[in-house]
């Protein structure tokens, strides 16, 4: 059952590895993707400074996915309890909630410094 959970684990960390690439470049503001806050939304040019200077953050965090994915693999593999891999998964999961905040508040400042 694991297995699955390893699988949407990796998948995710690509896709915000993809999402930390383009921010890097210059993310046009849209509702889809990106660090999308009132602030941020506030003009292309927030969207686009916010995003850039978190984009470091997006690629941190897909790092953290990704072995938090090969983690899950191995512990299932190895037949760890379950607990042990709800404990695993939950930590990591903390450490990408931090980074998600972390790029909220440098993001909303990176923002404020442009439309105020």
């Amino acid at each position: 059952m694991f297995y699955l959970v390893s699988a949407s684990l990796i998948a995710s960390s690509i896709i915000i590895a993809a999402l930390g690439n383009e921010s890097r470049k210059g993310l046009k503001r849209n509702w889809w993707a990106g660090l999308r806050t009132p602030t941020t939304m506030a003009s292309d040019e927030a969207f686009r400074a916010a995003n850039q200077k978190v984009w470091k953050l997006y690629f941190a965090m897909a790092a953290v996915l990704f072995i938090e994915g090969i983690g899950v693999a191995v512990l299932e593999y190895a037949k760890a309890n379950n607990e042990t891999l709800a404990t695993f998964v939950l930590s990591s999961t903390f450490i990408v909630l931090l980074i998600a905040r972390a790029q909220y508040v440098i993001g909303t400042r990176a923002a404020k410094s442009i439309t105020f």
